[in-house]
């Protein structure tokens, strides 16, 4: 699929940055974005102003508190009940006309995504899958366990998998690219004295799937490490075994509603770190992760929502080592930390692979 003169002219600098061949890749990668929290939308920007085609699927209805995160939506939205998809498109699209953010238009579920990950009839992943090159899902409105089958179907038909969760001044992220090959080729100058070998760099990103990091030990986490991992994975097992921990729309500002809830997922973490030999985890943070779950903040949204298309892009162009697999991110330090969970030796592989010059084309 090759760029029009128009492509050309307008994604000038990008060319400059990946060249044709990486304009063509991101042209024909295609985004499916479930839940339009704060993450996701910062995320879908970048990505759509780079070319990426992004479609969109949430079904709730735009409310007052949406104004404050999602600057694609308008008062008449609201007033009109508007659908988050439907009212967020048009304006996504405004961003970048050589971009296509379309809704997503399947069938079943009474076009309402959540359905996938309840109880019912089994879903046909791969004719679901089919038309993307990745998924990206909001965590704060899907318990991670909950994802597993979409991960799983991910792995078996070679799509990238994204879950976003946004926790007020902390946000997270987790994804699945299976198994990504990297290919940093060096650039031979021939104004330099001639070589009798190149040398070309390549590495290859193993990722665990999202139910090995979900059940992973937590006395297996790396001692020295961040407490928001451990945090973050008490919180996905305290959804799975309690039931999705979902903020109600409208709550923020009526924290007191959690006092009790929150003591008792103190109380569940402490007697887990115990039994698993993990490391103890501050009860503050723990409060913080629990209480702020689902809370919108735009500027932390704005830095996790980059990290998310940075990731996104190296798993388009395979030019650059992704971070395997685990992103959390402090607004307090400003401090964005990654680890491999669970971890392992061969969750990145670096190799020299090195080639006779006479063989060059």
């Amino acid at each position: 699929m090759a760029l029009s003169e128009h492509e050309t002219k307008i994604y000038d600098r990008q060319l400059r940055l990946w060249g044709v061949g990486g304009q063509q890749r991101i042209k024909e990668s295609h985004l499916l974005v479930i839940g339009l929290t704060a993450v996701n939308l910062e995320a879908c920007k970048n990505l759509i102003l780079a070319g990426v085609k992004v479609t969109l699927w949430d079904n709730r209805a735009a409310q007052e508190e949406d104004l404050g995160y999602n600057y694609f939506l308008r008062q008449d939205d609201i007033n009109q009940q508007k659908r988050l998809d439907v009212a967020s498109q048009p304006r996504l699209q405004e961003l970048n006309p050589l971009s296509t953010v379309a809704l997503y238009r399947g069938a079943g579920c009474d076009d309402s995504p959540w359905c996938l990950f309840e109880d019912g009839p089994a879903v046909d992943w791969q004719k679901f899958l089919e038309p993307y090159t990745i998924v990206c899902v909001a965590n704060e409105l899907v318990a991670l366990q909950a994802l597993v089958p979409l991960d799983e179907a991910c792995r078996q038909f070679d799509k990238g998998f994204f879950a976003t969760l946004c926790c007020g001044k902390l946000a997270f992220f987790v994804f699945d690219l299976k198994t990504l090959f990297i290919e940093k080729v060096t650039t031979f100058d021939e104004s330099e004295k001639p070589k009798k070998t190149d040398k070309t760099n390549t590495a290859t990103a193993n990722f665990p799937p999202i139910a090995h990091t979900i059940k992973c030990k937590l006395g297996s986490l790396k001692r020295r490490s961040s407490s928001l991992f451990p945090a973050y994975l008490l919180l996905a097992r305290w959804q799975a075994t309690h039931g999705t921990h979902n903020r109600e729309r409208g709550e923020i500002g009526n924290a007191s509603t959690r006092v009790a809830e929150c003591d008792n997922f103190v109380a569940f973490a402490k007697e887990t770190l115990r039994e698993e030999g993990g490391k103890d985890v501050d009860d503050d943070l723990l409060r913080r992760v629990y209480r702020a779950f689902g809370i919108p903040l735009i500027s932390v949204a704005a830095v996790v929502g980059g990290l998310v298309a940075q990731e996104v892009m190296k798993s388009i162009l395979k030019e650059r080592i992704p971070f395997v697999n685990v992103v959390a991110f402090d607004s307090d330090t400003t401090t964005a930390y990654y680890q491999c969970i669970p971890h392992s030796q061969s969750a990145v592989i670096e190799h020299t692979v090195t080639t006779d010059a006479a063989m060059r084309t």
